[in-house]
């Protein structure tokens, strides 16, 4: 989407690398084993994030409330700024 809004046509080849906050890096690292192993001679890397796009989410909700509410989570909080190890939050 972001190489379409930039004017990218359609028909030029692109991938979209999803590692969650390593993604561009991870894209700037394939371009260049791709130039450094002769795959192609020119490429465009980089990367872009939305995290003020993160959901809320109803944990269980799946399975549905019988009586009472559902609590919402605040997803950006809860995986984007939690420490995954130690559960410590970073904001």
């Amino acid at each position: 989407q972001a190489a379409i809004a930039a004017g990218v046509p359609v028909h030029v080849p692109a991938e979209t690398i999803n590692r969650v906050c390593g993604s561009g890096l991870q894209a700037v690292v394939h371009a260049a084993e791709a130039l450094a192993f002769g795959y192609t001679s020119f490429v465009v890397a980089g990367g872009t994030e939305s995290m003020s796009n993160a959901p809320y989410v109803v944990r269980d909700a799946r399975w549905g409330y019988r009586l009472g509410h559902g609590e919402l989570t605040d997803v950006l909080l809860l995986d984007g700024l939690t420490c995954a190890m130690t559960t410590v939050t970073w904001a």
